[in-house]
């Protein structure tokens, strides 16, 4: 799984959440953090390997390496930056190319849905995902809302979308 977005939208802090169930004490621009995590989803256990990848266009040359290693990957956005929202097209185009068209699992993330200075509505991030046919799901990493929700959203598609179980888990990219 990767974890994609573009600047501070909070990938790295939704992924600290999810694995260490609090925020970091700081902030530290991630070039490639990754994660593995023992999670059990409706009675089955997973293995989610969390690759957290950079944002800053000094790094977008390694995105070819992320989109060919992640089976799946959260699109983050945050909901007060339209810029970060209008920036993941051009993302999803690019793991659509790098997987050759094969259908890839994606979840959109609306990040920081704690803060009231809101530029991206709910209902123009919905629209967008139901375009791609994706799922759409808001989330605070400050307030841990819906963190673990979207991790497993996303694992759960991985594991549907594989014709035969790899071993060793289940790679997700966080974009």
């Amino acid at each position: 799984m990767a974890v994609i977005g573009k600047g501070v939208v909070g990938k790295s802090s939704l992924t600290y959440r999810y694995i260490n169930y609090q925020m970091p004490s700081g902030h530290d621009p991630t070039i490639e953090d990754r994660y593995k995590k023992n999670s059990t989803i409706d009675n089955q256990l997973y293995s989610i390997e969390i690759l957290d990848t950079a944002g800053e266009d000094d790094y977008q040359n390694m995105m070819d390496m992320w989109i060919n290693f992640g089976e799946g990957f959260l699109l983050v956005f945050a909901i007060n930056d339209k810029e970060s929202f209008s920036l993941l097209r051009g993302k999803r185009e690019r793991i659509l190319k790098g997987k050759h068209g094969e259908p890839t699992p994606m979840v959109l993330v609306g990040n920081k849905q704690d803060l009231k200075d809101r530029k991206v509505q709910y209902n123009e991030a919905k629209q967008l995902a139901d375009l791609w046919g994706i799922e759409y799901i808001e989330t605070s990493a400050k307030t841990n809302f819906n963190v673990k929700e979207a991790f497993e959203k996303l694992a759960v598609k991985i594991a549907a979308s594989r014709s035969k179980p790899k071993s060793g888990g289940c790679p997700c990219n966080i974009i």
